[in-house]
């Protein structure tokens, strides 16, 4: 069986925020070095469009979808490229440094979620020493968290990039490879994820996403990064990401989680992004979706930016016409799988609990927010 190189990293994803509010009492942590073992992958080389590095590497099986230290809880055999039963992660971007933010991770660890990606777009402060210890203070020193590059966050970057490091060094089993944050895919508790700075830093992103779902032998794969275009999202923000990058998720199985506009939206499933004409080829029930690896290939597009800074509006005079949307949450209204709701917006995040029922295969996601009401709620199958 091939082999691939990995190197243990921690990253974390915030979101935009577009205010400040009140700072949660806070105390920084210890940063920690990064120590792990050197190994060396296929050719000897990394190559560019992998994002491999010679060193700071550890090994994995590519297919197992059980990294090391994730066997089966109930001793069943492991299914090839499963998560564990019941993996809980929790999607977030935009998140600030303040009550609401606060309340926010609060609530990620009472849902029970076992690991965190912040969706780009940290504490719009320029502050790693502040933003490291409000996670600190509300999750705890050794919960694990992962992130993308969000634009508020480039010029700061590499002493962000130092704290998510020594996050990494303590996250038992989290296998990563690539360029922190921006071209970097990890495995943790059998699930693949893929985060990007697509549309912020870097270039190459689509090429990149589209050879590491080729590579990858898991059941769930996700891609994560920050920015939006227009149509996938339901405020004002513009067309920063093209729509390569989407396809490559998208034929390549993968659900696709970003930030950046601060409100929530949800699509149906989706196999024709990029073409407009045709809805973005969404099809099906508002809360049953379904991933596909294929050309085309099916995946479902989130925004969770109510990490903590700023509720926008829903956009009614570019959205109203839109056909592929099953749920949305924003300052001035609320769509829950197709039905309009008058709920009062606040701030949450999005769950996703893979390999439920014992069935390796199936998912459901929702959105909370703060004050304890389901946003959202969906089954995802993978094909």
């Amino acid at each position: 069986m091939r082999a691939r190189s990995y190197f243990a990293l921690s990253v974390m994803v915030v979101g935009c925020s577009g205010s400040t509010g009140e700072d949660p009492t806070v105390t920084p942590g210890d940063e920690t070095s990064v120590t792990t073992e050197t190994g060396d992958n296929d050719t000897g080389t990394p190559s560019e469009d992998s994002g491999g590095t010679p060193s700071d590497t550890a090994m994995a099986d590519e297919g197992s979808g059980l990294p090391d230290g994730d066997a089966p809880t109930d001793g069943a055999m492991p299914v090839s490229g499963a998560t564990i039963p019941n993996l809980k992660v929790a999607f977030v971007g935009d998140q600030g440094a303040n009550t609401n933010t606060a309340n926010v991770l609060k609530q990620i660890k009472a849902e029970g979620a076992q690991f965190l990606v912040i969706l780009g777009d940290f504490d719009y402060r320029d502050d790693p020493d502040l933003w490291d210890s409000t996670l600190t203070a509300n999750l705890g020193a050794d919960f694990p968290v992962f992130a993308a590059i969000g634009n508020h966050d480039e010029p700061e970057w590499p002493n962000y990039k130092k704290k998510l490091e020594a996050r990494l060094a303590k996250i038992t089993g989290a296998k990563c490879t690539g360029e922190y944050g921006v071209k970097m895919s990890c495995y943790y508790h059998g699930l693949f994820f893929i985060l990007s700075g697509v549309g912020t830093m870097g270039t190459g992103h689509d090429t990149y996403i589209k050879d590491q779902l080729a590579m990858d032998k898991s059941i769930w794969r996700v891609c994560a990064w920050h920015k939006n275009q227009t149509d996938m999202q339901v405020g004002d923000k513009g067309n920063e990401v093209g729509w390569p990058a989407y396809q490559a998720c998208q034929n390549g199985g993968a659900m696709v989680m970003t930030g950046h506009e601060h409100s929530y939206s949800r699509t149906k499933t989706l196999n024709g992004l990029g073409n407009a004409t045709m809805g973005h080829g969404a099809f099906g029930d508002f809360a049953s979706l379904v991933l596909k690896t294929g050309a085309p290939g099916n995946t479902f597009v989130t925004v969770s930016g109510l990490g903590g800074v700023g509720i926008r509006d829903y956009v009614a005079s570019k959205h109203d016409d839109d056909t592929w949307w099953a749920s949305w949450y924003a300052i001035n209204g609320h769509l829950k799988n197709g039905k309009k709701l008058t709920t009062a917006s606040g701030y949450g995040a999005t769950f996703v609990t893979y390999n439920v029922d014992g069935d390796p295969k199936k998912a459901r996601g929702y959105m909370k927010n703060i004050a304890g009401v389901e946003i959202d709620s969906y089954e995802i199958r993978r094909e």
